[in-house]
């Protein structure tokens, strides 16, 4: 074999190399970029873990199971001259689906439906289960008998098959997590 046919081989080896190097990396970072593109852009169902858990059973994020009711009255002052609100229950579901109905004194009854994000609702849950933890403590801390005005506030979760736990009624001024589970839900009824 002369010189230049092994200078021709050696050469076309190392091109090959060098483009299979090549091609090989190409691979990889599209496969890489592919697997991340999924990642980001899938919608993940959450399923629950081991511990006390934030996730919802798959069955239920499709549930249009009531979790949560919540009711807020009116105590006064009132405009009875005006069309004054008298009450809003709102009604949150496993699917992140709110129901929010008003009764006004003139006007009646008004329906909307919306829906709250993920951590939304599990800020609620969470709310929830630390005031469930704080109950007898507020209890003894707060004392309402001389407030008359203002709105007082009913609230209920429901276990997925309905049993339904009454968890307060009545004023929630000075309870934080009670305050701020009224404030995500009057934040809902001001957008829509």
């Amino acid at each position: 074999m002369t010189q230049e046919k092994k200078k021709g081989k050696t050469v076309l080896i190392i091109c090959l190399c060098v483009f299979g190097s090549i091609l090989l990396l190409l691979c990889s970072m599209l496969i890489v970029s592919t697997v991340a593109y999924s990642i980001t852009h899938s919608k993940i169902e959450m399923t629950p873990t081991t511990t006390e858990s934030k996730m919802l059973p798959r069955d239920l994020i499709n549930s249009d199971a009531v979790a949560f009711e919540i009711s807020s009255t009116n105590e006064g002052p009132f405009n009875w001259d005006s069309d004054y609100w008298q009450e809003c229950t709102y009604v949150l579901h496993y699917n992140y689906e709110l129901e929010i109905i008003e009764k006004y004194s003139k006007s009646g009854t008004k329906k909307r439906t919306t829906k709250v994000n993920f951590s939304d609702f599990y800020e609620i849950k969470s709310l929830a289960e630390e005031y469930t933890k704080k109950k007898e403590y507020y209890k003894k801390k707060l004392d309402y008998s001389q407030t008359m005005d203002g709105s007082t506030w009913g609230f209920a979760s429901y276990e997925p098959d309905g049993k339904r736990t009454y968890l307060y009624g009545g004023y929630i001024y000075g309870c934080t997590e009670l305050e701020r589970i009224a404030d995500i839900l009057t934040n809902y009824n001001k957008q829509t």
